[in-house]
C-alpha cells in the first residue's frame, strides 16, 4: 500500500516514489524474460553475440553497435513473458495500485518495455501525459503507470522528470512530432512547450528495485542518455476495472474484491499468457498506422 506520505505525495505532486519494492529476485524473473527477447532480435538482425552470457546492458550496447536502432525495434516489439506478467499481476504491484484504483483492478493492456541506448535522440523522450496516446474517451478513467529501472536511474543515463500538480489541470495540448535517425523513424506526442514552461518539474533518481508511481494525466519526460550504458526500463500500467482503456487490446483482469470472482480472474490471466505465448515471435516491425491516437492529434 501507499503509505501517508506517498499517498500524500500522489494526491498532491500527481506521483509518488516506492523505494525497494521490487526484490532482486523479482527483477532477475523480469529480465529473464528480456534476456529470451533480446536473443531473438539478434537472430533477425543477423548479429552474433561476442559474448553469449553478456548482461542486457551489453548486448543490446553490441546490437547498436552492429544495426542502429535495435532498440527502438525493441521496444516497438513486445512480448509478455511469464516472468514479466508474473511481476506486472503480482500482489505486491496490485497491493500499490489498490491505493488509488480501489479494489477492482485491471492491467491496462499498454504495457512497454524500452531500453535507452546512450546518445540516441529517438530515446529522448518529450513532455508528454500517458492519457494522451490513448483513444478519445479514456481521459477519465483512473489509471496510472508504475515506472521501474532494471538499473539506478540518474540524471547523466536518463532518468525521469516529472511535472509537480500538473495531473489536476486534465490532458493539455499536445503535437505529433516525427523522428527520423539512424535509418529508424519514431513518433512522439509532445506538451506545448508554451505550456511546459509554466511547470514546476522536480527530476527522480531512482535506484534499482525502486517504482515510480504516476497518474496517466501527470507529465513527465526522460532525460537525455549522457552516460556509457544502456538504460533500461519498464512500463508497467493499470486502470480501474470497468473502465474504457483507450487501447486496441481490451484490459487484463487482475484483482476482484468480490471472492466469487477468483476463478474469472485467474482464468483471464490464464487466456492472456496463451495469447502472448501464441504471439508471432518473429513480428518486429510497429506501424503508426495502427496507433489510437492518430486522429485525435494529427
Amino acid at each position: 500500500m501507499l503509505g501517508p506520505g506517498l499517498s500524500t505525495d500522489f494526491d498532491e505532486k500527481g506521483f509518488s516514489v516506492v523505494r525497494g519494492l521490487l526484490s532482486e529476485d523479482d527483477i532477475k524473473l523480469m529480465e529473464s524474460d528480456l534476456a529470451r527477447r533480446i536473443d531473438e532480435l539478434a537472430d533477425y538482425l543477423k548479429v552474433v553475440f561476442s559474448d553469449p552470457t553478456a548482461s542486457l546492458d551489453t548486448k543490446m550496447l553490441e546490437l547498436e553497435r552492429n544495426s542502429p536502432g535495435a532498440s527502438l525495434i525493441f521496444t516497438h516489439s513486445n512480448i509478455i513473458g511469464p516472468g514479466l506478467f508474473s511481476i506486472w499481476s503480482s500482489e505486491k504491484m496490485l497491493n500499490v495500485v489498490q491505493s488509488v484504483l480501489g479494489k477492482d483492478v485491471d492491467g491496462h493492456p499498454f504495457f512497454a518495455v524500452r531500453p535507452k541506448p546512450p546518445e540516441v535522440d529517438l530515446f529522448v523522450v518529450p513532455w508528454h501525459q500517458d492519457s494522451s496516446y490513448l483513444a478519445d474517451g479514456a481521459q477519465t478513467a483512473p489509471q496510472v503507470t508504475c515506472w521501474m529501472p532494471l538499473m539506478d536511474a540518474k540524471i547523466e543515463n536518463g532518468c525521469m522528470e516529472v511535472a509537480v500538480g500538473e495531473h489536476f489541470g486534465g490532458e493539455k495540448r499536445h503535437v505529433a512530432q516525427e523522428y527520423e535517425e539512424l535509418g529508424n523513424t519514431s513518433w512522439y506526442l509532445e506538451i506545448d512547450p508554451d505550456l511546459v514552461s509554466a511547470f514546476k518539474t522536480e527530476i527522480c533518481e531512482v535506484q534499482r528495485g525502486d517504482v515510480i508511481v504516476f497518474t496517466h494525466l501527470t507529465p513527465h519526460r526522460s532525460l537525455p542518455n549522457l552516460s556509457r550504458n544502456c538504460r533500461w526500463s519498464i512500463d508497467m500500467r493499470y486502470i480501474q476495472a470497468g473502465h474504457f482503456s483507450g487501447a486496441s487490446q481490451p484490459s487484463i483482469p487482475f484483482r476482484r474484491a468480490d471472492t466469487d470472482q477468483d476463478e474469472f480472474v485467474a482464468s483471464s490471466k490464464r487466456e492472456f499468457l496463451r495469447g502472448q505465448d501464441a504471439r508471432d515471435r518473429n513480428l518486429w516491425r510497429h506501424k503508426i498506422e495502427r496507433s489510437v491516437w492518430r486522429d485525435r492529434w494529427n
